[in-house]
């Protein structure tokens, strides 16, 4: 996203992408952070494999 922002007008175009991307990966590793934690405080609903 840095790229596309310090290149300017060339690739303005593939903004919207690289936000919607981070986003996305935002979004991700939040709800990857709450089953950990729900993992480690050993609620029934949170996946396996994730106290590592």
């Amino acid at each position: 996203m840095v790229v596309v922002i310090v290149t300017g007008d060339r690739w303005s175009d593939a903004l919207p992408t690289c936000i919607a991307g981070v986003v996305v990966g935002f979004l991700g590793y939040g709800l990857f952070a709450l089953q950990r934690r729900a993992a480690r405080r050993g609620s029934r609903g949170a996946q396996q494999g994730l106290l590592e």
